[in-house]
């Protein structure tokens, strides 16, 4: 055997042994590749039940559930149209170390996977997976992380459909920089204009032009003029064209003189426009009072509505609770009864959170260990056979059906628990 086969082969082993992650071996020369099982075969320790697939054509679901498990157990009664975990969990007696060995020259349906990944997290049996294909063509695309080895090269690993449709269009990304660098432009010209315009105030005022100058507000008085006659009006002469008195009066006669000029002058107050005083906004106080002058009615007073008093807000379910009866639960249960496996989690308050107001009575809160830490269980049931656990899946909530609830053994439920003690 080739130096490279062997250190791959000692690298498959020493994954298989300490770890559950599926691996994945790209071996494009056919020999090779069946040199590589047939050696791995023989290097197994004997406690481990090893369910070979190998085919020329994909044989479907049903003979894929029955190759595998018929490998693992003795002479199974099964049925085919069972999930693998469904079948595995009741046959299944003791712990055990299981390894499925797929051999990719002809690729199968990716459910068999699907199914395999889904009993390695419902079982705490040692579940191992090694896939030795052609090329990464053959490996079904799932969500799963699995550790390449072989012949790789360039090409990378299959990402799931998901990682593919959330890689970003090269296309989209121009497009994107070009918008971003147009709203840049459109807000530094924008910007200069408003730092060019001169902060001036203009007054609009009858009679009255505004002279200003960045800054500040000058006002020039103009004269109005009006073309229309007013009736007991006096026209008022400008000071420079009032006649000069004669240089031949004496004093008295310019007194007289003055005197009866400022009587023709006199205006009536009533007639004449008065000189229009400095324009101020008059404040809301003062349009008030002005409002109320011009109309002296009182207006009628418009009665308060009683604001509405608070709805109360419904009260909130309480969370359901185990029965609180069951203290000596399971130990009075026999081992071959069942219960529902609903949920499962590491963290104990979303665990029972996630139970509160779901209309499931007589549920357990299982603490048992996963990979050194805790793990909390939630249990419902007590079946006195497989086939009694199944009916009662289908009368369980929507939401623990989709969660993909499953019969258990109370035998392994004991075991669980006792390890959540330990």
């Amino acid at each position: 055997m080739p130096n490279a086969l062997e250190a791959l082969l000692s690298r498959i082993q020493h994954l298989l042994h300490f770890g559950q992650d599926p691996v994945v071996v790209i071996e494009p020369d056919n020999a090779d590749r069946g040199l590589l099982i047939n050696r791995l075969l023989d290097k197994l320790p004997d406690g481990q039940d090893v369910a070979l697939l190998r085919y020329k054509k994909s044989p479907g679901m049903r003979k894929l559930r029955t190759d595998i498990l018929s490998q693992w157990f003795s002479d199974p009664v099964i049925n085919p149209d069972d999930t693998l975990a469904e079948s595995y969990l009741r046959l299944s007696q003791q712990g055990a170390q299981r390894l499925l060995i797929v051999d990719g020259s002809c690729p199968l349906e990716a459910d068999i996977f699907r199914e395999f990944l889904a009993l390695s997290e419902h079982t705490d049996d040692q579940m191992g997976l090694l896939v030795i294909a052609p090329d990464t063509a053959a490996v079904p695309a799932l969500r799963w992380q699995p550790i390449w080895l072989g012949d790789i090269g360039q090409k990378e690993a299959p990402a799931s459909a998901e990682a593919k449709s959330k890689k970003p269009k090269p296309l989209l990304l121009i497009v994107a920089a070009a918008l971003m660098l147009a709203v840049v432009v459109v807000a530094t010209l924008y910007k200069g204009k408003e730092a060019d315009t001169p902060q001036s105030v203009s007054v609009p005022l009858p009679g009255v032009t505004g002279n200003a100058s960045p800054g500040a507000v000058a006002l020039t008085p103009q004269p109005v003029q009006n073309s229309t006659s007013v009736p007991n009006a006096t026209h008022i002469e400008p000071e420079s064209e009032k006649p000069a008195a004669p240089p031949h009066m004496n004093a008295e006669q310019r007194k007289d003189m003055a005197e009866a000029r400022a009587d023709i002058i006199h205006v009536d107050a009533n007639s004449a426009p008065a000189a229009e005083p400095t324009a101020t906004a008059p404040t809301a106080s003062e349009q008030q009072a002005e409002a109320e002058a011009a109309d002296p009615q009182p207006k009628p007073q418009v009665a308060q509505q009683p604001k509405p008093e608070p709805k109360p807000e419904p009260a909130k379910p309480a969370p359901a609770k185990a029965d609180p009866k069951n203290d000596t639960w399971p130990a009075g249960i026999p081992d071959s009864h069942y219960a529902l496996q609903l949920i499962a989690g590491q963290d104990k308050g979303k665990v029972q959170a996630a139970m509160a107001g779901q209309g499931v009575s007589d549920w357990q809160l299982v603490k048992t260990r996963r990979n050194g830490q805790d793990f909390y269980l939630v249990v419902q049931g007590n079946y006195a056979n497989l086939d009694a656990a199944k009916a009662a899946v289908a009368k369980l909530p929507a939401t623990f059906r989709k969660a993909g609830a499953w019969p258990k053994r109370y035998d392994k439920i004991k075991a669980e628990i006792k390890a959540g003690k330990g």
